[in-house]
């Protein structure tokens, strides 16, 4: 009684409606948030995960998609490998490789020194078809390989017969080679100016050659090739050739020279 009577009914009625109206102020500034909060501004759509439809955002930063699983199971020289192989024109690994050859052959045995080699015989030099045959293993960018060629002719015939190792660099179906190789060699059918046959010719060549192959398919090629021979010859001691005195067979005779072979060829490769 004592408040109501010192502040007055018009005093009561203006503090109630002051405390209303901060009560009412309240709650909209609070809807206002509410509705600021629910209306993202354009742009600020939250990402869904498609699969569990929950937002991929959280603090205003978003995930980043998930890294598709790759399905090439292969490791990483595999893919290497596999790519190394379509470069090469669809050519695997090769193990082993044969190889027949044809060309013409030039041969001075005595070119470069004779000491009494065949004096008496109606040729020395000469050139002819050369026939070859070549087989061996490989293992990457290098083979090692067995040569034998061989020149028949009408006064005398020459083989070759040795190993010879070859760089090959495979460049798509191309591939360009170059080898070395050493061995036996052998001249017969020789004959002195009376039609006698001078036996026991032979000694070591060394040889150097360049080539390039077309891999027409994975095991079968085309190729040519270009060698040079240097050869080392020695005839032993043959008297009875001999109808007069002295005579020329009665002791040893030496000789070095060259060859020059130029051929086509086909390999099958393994």
């Amino acid at each position: 009684m004592a408040l109501r009577s010192s502040l007055g009914w018009p005093q009561v009625g203006a503090c109630l409606f002051f405390c209303a109206s901060l009560a009412s102020g309240a709650e909209s500034s609070d809807a206002y948030d509410d509705e600021t909060a629910q209306e993202p501004e354009p742009g600020d759509e939250e990402e869904v995960d498609p699969k569990t439809k929950k937002p991929l955002s959280a603090g205003g930063l978003t995930a980043p998609e998930a890294m598709p699983e790759s399905k090439d199971k292969r490791s990483e020289i595999e893919r290497e490998l596999d790519d190394a192989d379509r470069k090469d024109a669809g050519r695997g690994l090769e193990f082993a490789w044969l190889e027949l050859g044809v060309g013409y052959h030039w041969l001075a045995p005595a070119a470069f020194r004779d000491d009494d080699f065949l004096p008496d015989a109606d040729s020395s030099s000469g050139s002819g078809l050369a026939l070859a045959g070549a087989g061996g293993i490989r293992l990457l960018y290098f083979s090692l390989g067995l040569r034998f060629r061989y020149t028949p002719r009408a006064d005398f015939s020459f083989y070759t017969l040795g190993p010879e190792l070859a760089w090959r660099i495979p460049y798509g179906s191309w591939e360009p080679n170059a080898l070395l190789g050493v061995g036996f060699a052998h001249l017969g059918g020789a004959k002195t100016a009376d039609e006698q046959k001078i036996k026991g010719v032979g000694g070591l060549f060394a040889r150097a050659a360049v080539g390039l192959d077309y891999y027409v398919s994975q095991t079968f090629s085309v190729g040519a090739q270009f060698a040079f021979d240097y050869t080392g010859l020695r005839r032993r001691e043959q008297a009875e050739l001999c109808d007069t005195t002295p005579c020329a067979y009665s002791s040893v005779g030496r000789a070095s020279g060259y060859g020059l072979t130029s051929s086509l060829g086909v390999g099958l490769h393994f």
